[in-house]
């Protein structure tokens, strides 16, 4: 069998100059524990992990936010070789992302472009001006967000920006504090390398689009509204299938679409909660007692499909049907921590890896029986823990 090492990304910590990174961690195979061998750049806010489908290199987004005692406030992307014989990470460099607080980023299976997302910042200016009928009134201007295209070189690293598309869709102001701009969350590719989509948590809408393989430039944009306030968050394709899963945050809802990498056009299949209920809000203090889906992702032989919901702190399971990836015989499971922010599984499906922001610790989880995930005891201590992706590799390697 093989071996493999789980990459956790954390956000910096209360002084946001330390504390972050990203820590690598070997999997023990017969219980599924994790031993920390290395740690790297733990002065970034360490975010989305990306990995090659070749196993390569690594990219991570620094998801700076505007802070008042900084002056930057443009967020930044690292390119790292892993090393495969141990799963260390060597720094080849560096670039800004062009936009503020970057938070997903995905690659094609070639290594010539990676795809990224600037959410945006949820604060605002406000600058006075004169209306039409020349009266003065106050005006709130939004940090734009944006999906972006980057070259990468031979050796892994990051070249230019060569594709950039700002986002302007109307936001939906179902949940104002999350919703009253556009604020892209992740960027998926489908398995073909043909299709991007993006889930824009602001403004109640996914994008579709393709790229130019050249140039990296986007083309043949199409854009779903969902229903209002469900506030689509990640996705996740399929690996064999036709569909694609799209979780929302302000809404525990999992939409299922069938899509077409060609055109990149999606069709609506069915919406599936999360939870047993949806709680419907009567202010902002019970924002938080809701179920809010964080992360999405499908066992490695297709058949079973895991939601993390942070409020609750549960994982929902959801059996995939073949014949048209409805979901059915939701079943949940306690994350034994507090607000679970990522999911990951072996590449195997042998076990499970939540990571719990708030409690500051990675759970296991034991899916020998069954695809129900088991808590197998374990605890890891990682602090602010907010995305973890496992790397498989062999004994030879």
């Amino acid at each position: 069998m093989g071996k493999g090492y789980l990459y956790a990304g954390s956000w910096l910590d209360e002084t946001g100059r330390s504390g972050g990174g990203i820590r690598v961690f070997k999997q023990n195979e017969t219980d599924g524990t994790l031993e920390c061998v290395a740690v790297y750049r733990e002065d970034i806010a360490a975010g989305y992990i990306c990995i090659t489908k070749d196993k390569k290199y690594l990219y991570v987004v620094d998801e700076v936010k505007r802070k008042p005692e900084h002056i930057e406030t443009d967020g930044r992307i690292y390119a790292f070789a892993i090393n495969r014989a141990d799963g260390t990470l060597k720094e080849i460099n560096h670039i800004s992302s062009c936009g503020v607080f970057p938070n997903y980023l995905a690659a094609t299976g070639d290594n010539k472009l990676l795809f990224g997302i600037n959410y945006g910042s949820e604060d605002i200016v406000v600058r006075s001006r004169l209306n039409k009928d020349g009266a003065f009134v106050l005006e709130n201007i939004w940090e734009e967000s944006s999906m972006f295209s980057v070259r990468l070189q031979a050796d892994g690293g990051l070249g230019e920006i060569c594709g950039m598309n700002i986002f302007s869709g109307e936001p939906s102001r179902f949940f104002a504090w999350f919703q009253a701009a556009p604020h892209p969350h992740c960027i998926g590719i489908d398995p073909s390398d043909k299709m991007l989509l993006v889930a824009d948590r602001g403004c109640d809408e996914i994008i579709t689009c393709n790229y130019k393989k050249e140039d990296g430039k986007f083309k043949n944009f199409h854009k779903v509204t969902t229903k209002r306030g469900i506030g689509p968050r990640n996705c996740v394709f399929h690996p064999y299938l036709p569909y694609v899963y799209i979780v929302g945050e302000v809404k525990p809802y999992v939409l299922v679409f069938s899509y077409d990498a060609e055109t990149a056009k999606l069709e609506p299949v069915e919406e599936y909660l999360t939870v047993e209920k949806e709680l419907v809000y009567t202010g902002e203090n019970v924002f938080f007692d809701c179920a809010h889906p964080s992360d999405i992702r499908i066992h490695p032989d297709g058949k079973t499909l895991y939601v993390a919901n942070r409020g609750p702190d549960t994982v929902t399971c959801f059996t995939i049907r073949e014949k048209d990836g409805g979901l059915e015989g939701m079943q949940q499971i306690h994350t034994a921590g507090k607000w679970p922010w990522s999911l990951a599984m072996d590449a195997g499906g042998k076990y499970m890896y939540v990571g719990n922001k708030s409690s500051d610790n990675i759970t296991v989880f034991s899916m020998e029986e069954g695809k129900i995930p088991v808590f197998t005891g374990e605890y890891t201590d990682v602090s602010r823990t907010v995305c973890l992706q496992f790397l498989p590799l062999d004994e030879t390697e």
